[in-house]
């Protein structure tokens, strides 16, 4: 289990967020970056907020995903 330091989304947060992403918007709606963080959380809330084992379906690396959730974690906060 890796830490970088930052605090990480708890798997209550990622899953609202996930409901949220997934909502009534069509897979192709919005950016890119937005479409790939809804996947990834959701692959997220498969496995249960195991981060290795989603990265390990998603194909990246574990310090690709910290590197993907560290981003939408400050994309987040700074939207407000």
């Amino acid at each position: 289990h890796i830490r970088s330091g930052r605090p990480q989304p708890h798997l209550s947060v990622l899953n609202a967020e996930t409901a949220r992403a997934s909502g009534s918007a069509s897979p192709t709606s919005g950016s890119l970056h937005d479409v790939e963080m809804a996947h990834i959380l959701r692959v997220l809330e498969k496995h249960n907020g195991h981060k290795v084992s989603a990265a390990n379906e998603l194909g990246i690396s574990l310090k690709t995903l910290y590197n993907k959730l560290n981003k939408y974690d400050e994309d987040r906060r700074a939207a407000g």
